[in-house]
């Protein structure tokens, strides 16, 4: 099986949809019970906006196997976004019976509940999830900037060429490899469209299809911003999504004593110096975005090139348990105009404070003296 899942990644990385369809139907055939199968034709139909067949992508695993909860919350996902909310809750609650902690299951039931117009199950939801992990960042997002739009006053938006934002599914499917906050940058403003960057996950494109109601948000300082927008096109073959351009922001705001984390583990991060001989970019501290942490290193996006070699002043964790360090630049890679992909390595820590990141990263929050 492994053998089929590398070469359908190839195939995927070349743009070949239609021969990764065909390993991926061949090697069904011969394990009709391995759900990575199933998700990776819903993912690829799913990109090419056919939402039907990528509904059915999960029908004959689940005729087999329908006591497979990731299996019932992925078929929902796929159902919600071919706007069917009812057939959604009826496999989120059957998901939620057989997994009852799974975060995204109880976050998709309570979207599934908002699009079926069933508002105060969805609170339910939320608020219910919120006292379990009041820094669980979905059930904050699907309260403040879906259920209490009505209550909307208009913000400013301070959206540029350039800017570093992120885009979030509204419906998670528990994907491999699949992330619930991706980083993208604004490549063009026009009166009725915003037009970013489309992220990619080991050089495959992540499926936005035409019609999809995603979050699209950034990130200040100590602030979340961030509305609900559509998805006009995703030309195809390309590297850009068009979004219906947002008139207004709302500031996610605290919830009780509760305070959204925002994306996770980075709180702040500033260029502290570069290699003699090299001049110091200029860099928005608001538009330094964490991509992807481990116990020894991190990547960032940023809006200008670093040089291998600069160090940053680091920020991570939450503001009861945070931990500062330095990250010196061991990559940087162009990924879009003006947007860079930069690799640090975290320097000066001890094995302790080591453990306290995976904590951060694994949501264990590890005490800080152990």
């Amino acid at each position: 099986m492994e053998s089929k899942l590398a070469e359908v990644k190839k195939l995927r990385q070349e743009g070949d949809a239609a021969g990764a369809l065909d390993v991926i139907e061949a090697a069904r055939r011969e394990s009709p019970d391995e759900l990575a199968l199933a998700d990776l034709a819903a993912e690829i139909h799913l990109g090419a906006g056919e939402l039907e067949l990528a509904v059915r992508a999960y029908e004959g695993f689940l005729e087999r196997n329908p006591s497979n909860p990731k299996a019932l919350n992925n078929y929902a996902c796929m159902l919600l976004e071919a706007r069917r909310p009812k057939q959604a809750v009826e496999n989120l609650l059957k998901a939620f019976e057989l997994e009852e902690s799974n975060v995204d299951i109880q976050c998709n039931l309570a979207q599934a509940f908002k699009d079926l117009g069933l508002i105060d199950e969805a609170t339910k939801v939320c608020e219910k999830l919120l006292e379990l992990n009041s820094n669980e960042p979905r059930p904050h997002y699907i309260l403040e900037l879906e259920i209490a739009e009505s209550g909307w006053k208009p913000s400013a938006t301070r959206f540029r060429v350039g800017k570093v934002i992120h885009l979030l599914r509204r419906n998670q499917p528990i994907w491999e490899g699949a992330a619930p906050v991706y980083a993208s940058r604004i490549e063009e403003l026009r009166p009725d469209r915003l037009i970013v960057s489309a992220p990619e996950v080991d050089d495959i494109l992540v499926p936005f299809p035409a019609g999809s109601r995603i979050i699209l948000g950034y990130k200040k300082k100590k602030s979340f911003w961030g509305c609900v927008v559509e998805v006009a096109e995703t030309p195809e073959g390309g590297r850009q999504i068009l979004l219906t351009r947002p008139r207004r922001m709302r500031k996610v705001q605290k919830r009780k004593h509760f305070r959204i984390l925002w994306p996770g583990l980075l709180r702040e991060a500033t260029l502290k110096s570069v290699p003699e001989g090299h001049e110091k970019p200029d860099i928005d501290d608001d538009d330094v975005v964490e991509q992807d942490v481990s116990a020894t290193g991190m990547s960032l996006l940023a809006n200008a090139e670093v040089v291998k070699g600069s160090v940053f002043d680091l920020t991570l964790g939450s503001e009861d348990d945070e931990l500062t360090c330095d990250g010196t630049v061991v990559r940087c890679k162009q990924i879009s105009p003006g947007g860079f992909e930069i690799g640090l390595q975290f320097t000066g820590l001890s094995h302790e404070d080591q453990d306290r990141i995976a904590g951060f990263v694994f949501g264990k929050r590890l005490e800080k003296n152990m």
